[in-house]
C-alpha cells in the first residue's frame, strides 16, 4: 500500500501462492556429523590396512587392521614350548613312579636284612632255658646214635671190602657217612657248650656290628630315596610352572591378535 499527497491511501494486492523459503549462508570452517563415533585400537604398533576416507561401511565390517605378526610369532613359539614343558612332565611322572618302585624295593631288602641281623643278635643273646638244655642234650644223644649206626654199617661194608666182596665205590657214600655224623655230633656239643657259657665277646661285637652296619645301609638308603624323589618332584613343579606362565602369555597374544583388527560398531561413514 501507499499514501498521496492528498492523503488517499492506495492499497494493492497479490494473491498468496505456496513456494520453499531458503536461506543461504556462507562460512569458513569444516563440517562435522553430529553423531559421530570413535575408533578405537587396543593395540599398539604398525597399521597393516585402513579403508579409505568416506566409506560406507555396515556393523561388523572391518575398518582398521594392526600388523600382528609378533604377537602370532610369540604365540607360536609359547605353544611349542608348552607341548616341550608336557612331554617333559610326562617323562617325569613315569620316572617318579619307577624310581618310587625301585627304591621301595630296595628299602624293602635292607629293610629285611637289618631285621635279620637283629633277630640273630637276641637269639644268641638270649640265656637259654632248662627246656632248651634238655632238647640239645636230646639232640646231642641221637648225634651220638647216629654217628655209631654209621660207623657200624661203615665197619661192615669195610670187611666186605678187604674180602673184595664190594668196590672201592660201593664203600665211599658210608665214609661219607661217618664224617657227616661226627660233624654234627660236633656242631650239636659246640651248641651246648654256647647255650652254658654264653657267646664270647668277639662274637657279641660282631653282631652288634651286623646290626649298625644294617642300620647304616637302610639309612642311606632311605635319604637317597627321598632325596631322588624330591629332586625330581622339584622339577615337575618347574615344568607346572613353566607351563602356566607360557599359557598366561598365550592369553596375552591371543588378547592382542584379537585386538589388532577393528571392525565398525554400527553402519556409517568412515572420517580419518
Amino acid at each position: 500500500s501507499s499514501a498521496t499527497d492528498s492523503g488517499v491511501v492506495l492499497l494493492v494486492t497479490e494473491p498468496v501462492t505456496r513456494g520453499t523459503v531458503e536461506s543461504l549462508v556462507r562460512q569458513r570452517g569444516i563440517l562435522r556429523s553430529a553423531d559421530t563415533e570413535p575408533v578405537v585400537v587396543g593395540t599398539h604398533g604398525f597399521i597393516q590396512f585402513i579403508v579409505d576416507q568416506g566409506t560406507l561401511v555396515k556393523k561388523g565390517d572391518l575398518v582398521l587392521a594392526m600388523d600382528d605378526t609378533d604377537p602370532r610369532e610369540d604365540l607360536e613359539r609359547y605353544q611349542d614350548s608348552v607341548e616341550g614343558e608336557l612331554l617333559s612332565s610326562k617323562v617325569g611322572e613315569e620316572n617318579l613312579a619307577f624310581t618310587t618302585y625301585r627304591e621301595e624295593q630296595n628299602l624293602a631288602l635292607n629293610d629285611a636284612v637289618l631285621a635279620q641281623a637283629r633277630l640273630e643278635e637276641t637269639e644268641e643273646l638270649k640265656q637259654p632255658t632248662d627246656e632248651a638244655l634238655r632238647l640239645l642234650a636230646i639232640d646231642a644223644r641221637l648225634a651220638e646214635l647216629d654217628l655209631a649206626e654209621a660207623e657200624d654199617n661203615y665197619a661192615g661194608k669195610l670187611r666186605l671190602f678187604k674180602k673184595d666182596f664190594v668196590s672201592k665205590t660201593a664203600l665211599e657214600p658210608f665214609e661219607r657217612r661217618v664224617a657227616a655224623a661226627k660233624a654234627y655230633v660236633e656242631e650239636v656239643k659246640r651248641s651246648i657248650e654256647i647255650a652254658r657259657r654264653g657267646i664270647s665277646e668277639e662274637r657279641r661285637v660282631e653282631l652288634r656290628t651286623a646290626v649298625q652296619r644294617a642300620e647304616a645301609v637302610g639309612g642311606r638308603a632311605r635319604r637317597r630315596m627321598e632325596r631322588r624323589v624330591r629332586q625330581i618332584q622339584e622339577n615337575l613343579e618347574t615344568s607346572k610352572l613353566r607351563v602356566r606362565s607360557a599359557e598366561h602369555q598365550m592369553l596375552r597374544d591371543q588378547r592382542e591378535i584379537s585386538r589388532a583388527e577393528v571392525r565398525a560398531t554400527r553402519d556409517g561413514v568412515v572420517m580419518v
